[in-house]
């Protein structure tokens, strides 16, 4: 599995570099942040960071997407979030939520987003090529980008199953427009395995990791609410229902 998420992780990053996104990845070796998820083992995390540009009205930072796969029992699961890393030193930003304005939105929602849907479709052991991913949205989008961020809303939904994805599960979002959002598609979501779950006042015990570029040491990102751990559950038990299903 370690060569398959190797290769994976390489093929994609090559992609979204030729698409114009600065891309690397990394393995960050031996976490234990992850052991709810993982039945209480340590655990290697593959991850990817792909460079969106500079921060929302903050010039010392930059925002990037990230691509996470860690679960040996479900290769084809991957977590995705969004951080902004300090351009000094690195260090994530942990003092505000990060933003999506229309710029940032614009690379994540149709560049990253899409990428993201096949990334890990190789490695569906079924041999069927679905994947999954639990998408973190613990961040909040300007008014100037909420026009956008619906109709980018609206495709991805039509488009998820298609690029073999089993669901679409969004968990940790609180922000006033991204919850307006989640309302205006919500009957467009019925009946599709969409699952959008608010953020809640009980934290997560979960930490995503990130490499510090200067150091040995790992950053880590807290303050997650217990909706990724309802996201993480919910994941399993698509690709729990898909893996025990015949090949079509």
């Amino acid at each position: 599995m370690v060569n398959s998420w190797a290769a994976a992780f390489e093929k994609v990053t090559s992609h979204l570099c030729d698409q114009g996104l600065p891309t690397e990845w990394y393995v960050l070796p031996n976490y234990a942040g992850y052991a709810a998820v993982t039945g209480g083992e340590s655990v290697d995390v593959y991850c990817l960071e792909a460079l969106l540009g500079v921060s929302h009205l903050k010039p010392d930072h930059k925002t990037y997407a990230v691509l996470q796969a860690f679960d040996t029992r479900y290769p084809n699961l991957g977590l995705i979030t969004l951080v902004e890393r300090r351009i000094s030193d690195g260090a994530p930003n942990t003092t505000s939520q990060p933003v999506y304005n229309h710029r940032i939105d614009n690379k994540y929602s149709y560049t990253f987003l899409p990428a993201m849907h096949t990334a890990l479709n190789a490695l569906d052991p079924t041999g069927q090529g679905k994947s999954l991913l639990v998408q973190s949205y613990h961040a909040r989008i300007t008014v100037g980008d909420l026009p956008q961020a619906i109709v980018a809303t609206v495709r991805l939904m039509l488009r998820f199953k298609r690029d073999g994805q089993l669901a679409q599960i969004a968990v940790d979002f609180d922000d006033p427009l991204t919850v307006f959002i989640a309302r205006l598609v919500g009957p467009l979501a019925a009946n599709r395995s969409v699952h959008y779950l608010s953020r809640q006042s009980t934290l997560s015990g979960l930490e995503i990791p990130l490499r510090n570029p200067f150091q040995k040491s790992l950053y880590c990102i807290g303050n997650n609410s217990s909706t990724l751990d309802e996201g993480f559950v919910i994941a399993h038990n698509y690709l729990d229902q898909h893996y025990q299903s015949p090949v079509r």
